[in-house]
């Protein structure tokens, strides 16, 4: 099977996200599967996300790869007809700072506007998704396999 794993990053960090994809592409190439790795860069200026989220939805992998994978938000926006996402990390801006004086930028109307945006912007990526959670990739894939 050719997979997809597509995750965000944050240039020039790694962390516990940037292991559980190596793990997984790892455990994957074990079982004889072909892996490609997506990953892309995520902004959280506040002036960009929403013309980031968008780009994503626009992106369709459906004619790539059997599977897509995804990991960190926003990539579960990537179209593919056989997604599964492992959802770790969410946009914390629209979320938990959400009200604090640590919020991103804006204020009144524009910052209701660009919530709104953010949080209905998941809801396009949801359409057809399979939710995969596990603490150790390889026991996730052997259940799926038998």
């Amino acid at each position: 099977m050719r997979i997809v794993i597509a995750t965000s990053v944050a240039p020039f960090v790694d962390g516990g996200s940037t292991c559980i994809v190596e793990s997984l592409g790892s455990e994957l190439k074990a079982r004889s599967h072909d892996v490609e790795i997506l990953r892309f860069p995520f902004s959280e200026d506040y002036a960009e996300v929403l013309h980031q989220l968008l780009a994503l939805r626009l992106f369709d992998l459906s004619q790539d790869c059997d599977r897509l994978i995804t990991i960190r938000t926003p990539s579960h926006l990537l179209k593919h007809p056989n997604k599964i996402a492992w959802f770790i990390h969410h946009y914390r801006g629209a979320y938990d700072l959400w009200g604090t004086k640590y919020h991103p930028g804006g204020d009144g109307l524009q910052r209701s506007n660009h919530r709104r945006g953010q949080c209905r912007a998941p809801r396009g990526g949801w359409g057809v998704l399979q939710f995969g959670s596990c603490s150790r990739p390889s026991s996730f894939l052997q259940r799926r396999r038998g």
